[in-house]
Order: C-alpha cells, then sequence, then structure tokens
C-alpha cells in the first residue's frame, strides 16, 4: 500500500474515531445531567425473578416519630454515638430526602454544634449518651 493511501486510510479513521467519541460524550453527559438531578433512567433494569431489597426502616420508624429530616439525621447519628456515618448510611436510613439535602443538613447541624464531621464524608453526634 502508498504511502498515500495508508495517510487518507488514517485519515478516515480518525474521522470516525471523533465522530464516536462526540457521540459518546453526548451520551454521557445526558446521563450524567440525569444523575445530577436525580431522575431516574427511562431504562431501569427489570427484577426478573428477584426481590427488590427492602429499604431499611427510618429511625423516626422504629422510634415512632415523625418529625423533621433534621430530627431523623440527629436520631440517628445520635443512635450509636461512638460511630461515623457516612452520607450512604444516612442515605439507606432516610430514602426520601435526596443526598444534597442529607449534605446540607449535616452541615446546618454542624453549625449548630450537635454534630462533628471527622473525615471526608463522615460525621457523628457531639452529645455523648
Amino acid at each position: 500500500m502508498a504511502l498515500k493511501q495508508k495517510l487518507e486510510q488514517a485519515a478516515f479513521e480518525l474521522g470516525q474515531a471523533r465522530a464516536l467519541v462526540t457521540e459518546k460524550q453526548t451520551e454521557y453527559d445526558r446521563l450524567f445531567k440525569l444523575v445530577a438531578c436525580g431522575a431516574k433512567s427511562a431504562k431501569s433494569p427489570k427484577l426478573v425473578g428477584k426481590v427488590k431489597p427492602e429499604a431499611a426502616p427510618t429511625v423516626a420508624a422504629v422510634n415512632g416519630n415523625t418529625g423533621t429530616a433534621t430530627d431523623e439525621i440527629e436520631q440517628l447519628l445520635a443512635s450509636d454515638p461512638k460511630k461515623e456515618f457516612s452520607y450512604s448510611d444516612v442515605l439507606t436510613r432516610l430514602p426520601s430526602v435526596k443526598k444534597a439535602s442529607v449534605a446540607a443538613l449535616l452541615f446546618r447541624l454542624q453549625r449548630k454544634n450537635k454534630v462533628l464531621k471527622t473525615g471526608r464524608g463522615l460525621w457523628k453526634t457531639t452529645k455523648l449518651i
């Protein structure tokens, strides 16, 4: 194959690769926006023959209280004063609250000196029982 033909072939393959990258980047951006907004995917996987795992009961449900999300977070952290809770720990107990809201509420509780940030994404109560 002549050098000119190799160059033309490489240029053609490069054009195809760029088109594929653009397509994949557009798909990634669309999915990222869905995740960032908290939207559910239109194509959620179907659970065939599997049982959906039940969400852990909220602290308020266990205690019989129906307080605000802030109260529930505070109760959750106070339920085990020595344990450090991550955002995912709080979200599993409070599935109706969004992650951004949990973070904002934890920082609000920190300003009120009710919780302490012990590390990146780790929180514990300041109350000792």
